[in-house]
C-alpha cells in the first residue's frame, strides 16, 4: 500500500462518509496533527449533565478547548447551538474547533463572524483543510486508510460512474463509460482499433483478483467480449493475442495486465486498479463539484438553507 493519499480519493471519500465514521476520522487525523487526546462529551456523565451533548462534541485533554466533529452542511447553528450547550452544562469554552467533511467559503470571515458573535474562538476545519494536511505524517495517512478508504473503493471498478443512467437495451452500461474515457485519453499515436480492443480487454478482465485466485484465459476474455458485443468479432480475433502481449510487457503505462505463464491465464493487477481508481476519482469529483457549485449558487441567489439549496442541486442534475 501506498503511503500518500491522493486529494481526490479523500475528496470523494468525505462526500460518502457517515457521521460516525467521519467522527473516528477527524479524532484521528486532528489527535495527529494537535497531539491531543479527546474525550468524548457525550459519553462522560457529571450527574446526567452530559446527556444534553451531543456525540459529536469532544474536549481536549481536560481543558477549554473542544471540537465537534460533523458532516453536518449548517455549521452556523450548529457552532451556536453546540456553544449554547456547552455552557448549559456549565462548560466554559475557550475556543471551539469545528471539523467538517464539508467546504465552507470564506472561512477567515466566518470565524472572525463567530467569534465576536459567541465571544468563544471559532476555528473551522474544512474538507480543504483535511485535503491539504492528510499527508502531513504518518497519522493523518494511516487515519485516512483505517477509516475512508474503504469508502472510495468502488472507484476501482472499470466504468463505474454514481451518475450511470440504465438502459433496457444495454446489459451493462459501464463498458460505455470506460470505453468513453478511455478513447478520450487515448496516448500517443495507438490506431483506434488496438485501443478499443485494449479497453475492452480490461473490461473483461474487470473481475478478476490474484488474491482470490479469480483469472481468466485468452478464450475466456475473447467468449466474454463477444458474448456481450458481437460486432467485436470483426477485428478481435486478428487483434486479441497482440494486444495481450503489448498489454502484460511494461511498456503500456498503469494499462497493464498480469500474465501467469504456467496456467497462461491473465488478471488486473493491483497497479492498474489504483490507477483506474484514482482517474474514476477526478470524473467522480466532477458530478461532486457540479453539485456543490448548484448549491452556492443556490445559496447566493435565493438565500435558501443547506437542505433546500441540497434539493435543488439533486433535481438539477436528474433534470440534465
Amino acid at each position: 500500500m501506498s503511503d500518500y493519499v491522493s486529494s481526490e480519493l479523500l475528496e470523494v471519500a468525505l462526500n460518502k462518509v457517515t457521521g460516525f465514521e467521519f467522527e473516528d476520522f477527524a479524532c484521528a487525523f486532528m489527535a495527529a496533527l494537535d497531539g491531543r487526546a479527546f474525550i468524548p462529551m457525550g459519553g462522560v456523565h457529571d450527574g446526567g449533565a452530559d446527556g444534553a451533548l451531543d456525540k459529536e462534541i469532544y474536549q481536549a485533554d481536560s481543558t477549554s478547548i473542544f471540537y465537534q466533529m460533523t458532516i453536518q452542511s449548517d455549521y452556523k447553528s450548529k457552532i451556536k447551538q453546540t456553544i449554547k450547550r456547552l455552557r448549559e452544562v456549565n462548560r466554559q469554552p475557550r475556543i471551539v474547533y469545528y471539523v467538517t467533511s464539508k467546504i465552507i467559503q470564506h472561512i477567515d470571515k466566518e470565524e472572525d463572524s463567530l467569534t465576536e458573535d459567541q465571544g468563544v474562538i471559532i476555528k473551522i476545519r474544512d474538507a480543504k483543510y483535511l485535503v491539504a494536511h492528510i499527508n502531513d505524517n504518518q497519522g493523518t495517512k494511516s487515519a485516512y486508510y483505517k477509516y475512508l478508504d474503504s469508502k472510495a473503493e468502488y472507484l476501482s471498478r472499470i466504468g463505474i460512474s454514481s451518475n450511470l443512467g440504465f438502459s433496457e437495451f444495454v446489459k451493462d452500461p459501464s463498458v460505455f463509460v470506460f470505453l468513453q474515457h478511455e478513447m478520450s485519453n487515448k496516448q500517443g499515436n495507438t490506431k483506434l482499433i488496438h485501443s478499443i480492443t485494449d479497453t475492452l480487454i480490461l473490461w473483461a478482465l474487470r473481475n478478476t483478483d490474484p488474491d482470490k485466485s479469480i483469472f481468466m484465459s485468452k478464450d475466456d476474455i475473447r467468449s466474454s467480449i463477444i458474448e456481450e458485443f458481437p460486432w467485436s468479432s470483426y477485428f478481435l480475433n486478428n487483434n486479441l493475442q497482440l494486444r495481450l502481449e503489448r498489454l502484460k510487457s511494461k511498456e503500456v503505462a498503469n494499462r497493464e495486465i498480469r500474465w501467469y505463464k504456467k496456467d497462461r491465464k491473465y488478471c488486473l493487477p493491483y497497479e492498474t486498479r489504483e490507477a483506474i481508481k484514482i482517474e474514476n476519482s477526478v470524473d467522480e469529483l466532477l458530478a461532486i463539484n457540479f453539485l456543490q457549485e448548484i448549491k452556492e449558487q443556490c445559496f447566493k441567489t435565493f438565500s435558501l438553507g443547506p437542505k433546500r439549496c441540497e434539493l435543488i442541486a439533486e433535481l438539477t442534475k436528474s433534470i440534465i
